[in-house]
């Protein structure tokens, strides 16, 4: 047998075994987990990812997952990183109801307001915990 005749056989065994993973169907998407918080193919979760207290009180930051039913890239759109910016953190509690996750291919992580001491203080420019 020639080389160019193997590697030609090889590529055709190769599709071939392409062609067989093709017919069986895409393997199942998994569950989607950020912390506790865990959302299925093709829906939402919401919850809070807990910062355990250290030489600070600690704190819970909200956030919600929306996993869409197709496989795609992951986005995450974060909020309240300064106490006083109300309004990123607006537009983050209305967007996860304007995603059909069984429509969107990929994931996208909110996180609503991660500074909450900032955001709950209403602090600009220095965080309540450390002033």
């Amino acid at each position: 047998m020639t080389k160019r005749l193997g590697v030609i056989l090889g590529c055709v065994g190769w599709l071939g075994l392409a062609g067989a993973a093709l017919a069986q169907g895409p393997p199942p998407r998994k569950n989607f987990t950020v912390g506790t918080i865990v959302a299925a193919p093709g829906a939402r979760a919401s919850g809070f990812l807990e910062v355990p207290k250290g030489s600070d009180p600690g704190t819970r930051i909200p956030v919600t997952l929306i996993h869409g039913a197709k496989p795609g890239p992951v986005l995450a759109l974060i909020a309240g990183t300064h106490g006083y910016e109300y309004s990123p953190v607006v537009a983050m509690q209305r967007f996860p109801a304007k995603v059909d996750p069984q429509e969107l291919a990929g994931t996208v992580i909110v996180v609503h307001v991660a500074n909450m001491p900032s955001f709950l203080g209403r602090t600009i420019y220095y965080s309540p915990v450390d002033g």
